[in-house]
């Protein structure tokens, strides 16, 4: 019905929205990178990993991000 449709096209914008803003951050992640050498990656993971935590305040779900980063990274090495 037509009430459903709106939801539904509304979630869709959402995901579109979620999909920019990704790209976007990844973009933006990649430049951070770009010309470091490994002292300075770890450094820079360990402030994002800070910076991160100190936002996202519930421990699982940091727990489930992780888990998710290593899952992925796993089907990568494939």
């Amino acid at each position: 019905d037509g009430i459903r449709d709106v939801e539904r096209s509304r979630g869709l914008g959402d995901v579109y929205k979620r999909q920019a803003l990704n790209d976007e951050l990844y973009s933006r992640l990649v430049n951070l990178y770009q010309d470091l050498d490994d002292q300075q990656i770890h450094k820079l993971n360990a402030q994002l990993i800070l910076l991160l935590s100190e936002k996202i305040s519930d421990p699982k779900s940091i727990k489930k991000i992780i888990d998710q980063v290593e899952t992925e990274n796993k089907k990568a090495k494939k």
